[in-house]
């Protein structure tokens, strides 16, 4: 697995362990310096638990992966992303869903309507 699939598939889990936090990722090349700012910063500089897994993370990247590094900024940081690569959220999937909704109303419909359920078997089908 490449570095940054590691990456993107460490932030998915950390994203569903801590669903408050947005998560934006950008490589530098010139460095090699995977960088992932973390907002908002009152969610996470006094969580425990973020701290443990964000520290956990590090480590792990560092044995698997040096001499690339792995830099976790905040808000607070001197250095900033200005163009990401890839942002995770778990608000993202509300926005999907909310794009689609309004993609139906356009048309006369609306999501309710298109992923209505009418019976314990399709229910079961649809699984």
């Amino acid at each position: 697995m490449k570095s940054y699939e590691f990456i993107k598939y460490r932030l998915n889990e950390i994203r569903n362990l801590f669903p408050e936090l947005i998560f934006r990722y950008k490589f530098n090349e010139s460095n090699f310096t995977h960088l992932i700012e973390v907002q908002p910063v009152e969610c996470f500089e006094n969580n425990m638990d973020y701290i443990k897994v964000e520290a956990n993370l590090c480590l792990e990247f560092d044995k698997l992966y040096y001499p690339e590094s792995l830099l976790f900024l905040s808000d607070n940081s001197l250095s900033k992303i200005e163009e990401h690569d890839y942002i995770f959220s778990a608000k993202q999937f509300g926005e999907e869903i909310k794009f689609l909704d309004d993609c139906l109303m356009q048309n006369g419909d609306n999501l309710e309507n298109f992923i209505k359920i009418e019976s314990e078997e399709q229910y079961a089908l649809a699984a």
